[in-house]
């Protein structure tokens, strides 16, 4: 017969089962959310998709380059006209008041004719300062404003806004962003920002529709 003091000494059932049990859950969580981050990251349409109407909402994805590279991308159809959704992605003196991402920025105009946009950058991983020289290209038929500058953690940084008059006074616009920031796996970048997409485009489309 056991002494009563190793039986109390015991863990009960229930309590190795939950010492088990949770770990076990975890790891379970976080291989579900890693495998997601993996396929939300990495796999890429070879096909740009754009929004028909303003019900539509914002289209976001992993868009494939013809030339292999692979950046983010996110289309919406706002109800104003072009001019006015041109004025809101260049206003750059007030990206913070639009976008939820970025806490300061300047834009200041350089003798090339760029724009030097400055700012800080915040994600779910990590906050970086914004320093880009941006091209602004305008035309009738569409008007774009790209840059091509990596620069510190920012291995890769090369992106655009392009707003095209879609009829009836609305404005299809489109964002591609391709970045690689150190020492970040390429997918957890893109998965991070692909999530952070939708109400950027909804602030930009709200701000140009209340102007």
């Amino acid at each position: 017969m056991k002494d009563i003091p190793d039986l109390i000494a015991q863990p009960p059932a229930k309590r190795i089962k939950k010492r088990i049990g949770i770990p076990a859950a975890f790891i379970g969580v976080v291989m579900v959310l890693l495998t997601w981050g993996i396929i939300r990251g990495s796999w890429a349409d070879p096909e740009a998709r754009n929004p028909t109407s303003t019900t539509d909402g914002v289209v976001t994805q992993l868009f494939q380059t013809a030339e292999g590279r692979k950046q983010i991308r996110a289309a919406v159809i706002v109800n104003a006209s072009a001019d006015r959704v041109w004025k809101v992605v260049t206003d750059y003196d007030h990206f913070s008041d639009v976008f939820p991402n970025i806490s300061t920025s300047k834009g200041v105009r350089d003798p090339d004719g760029r724009w030097h946009v400055t700012g800080e950058v915040r994600t779910i991983v990590g906050s970086w300062p914004m320093d880009l020289h941006v091209q602004h290209e305008e035309s009738a038929e569409r008007s774009v404003a790209s840059w091509d500058e990596p620069h510190g953690a920012w291995k890769v940084n090369r992106g655009s806004w392009v707003v095209t008059p879609h009829g009836n006074g609305e404005t299809l616009l489109e964002y591609n962003l391709e970045l690689k920031i150190s020492p970040f796996p390429d997918f957890v970048v893109r998965a991070a920002l692909l999530e952070q997409l939708k109400p950027v485009m909804k602030a930009v489309a709200n701000r140009a529709e209340r102007n």
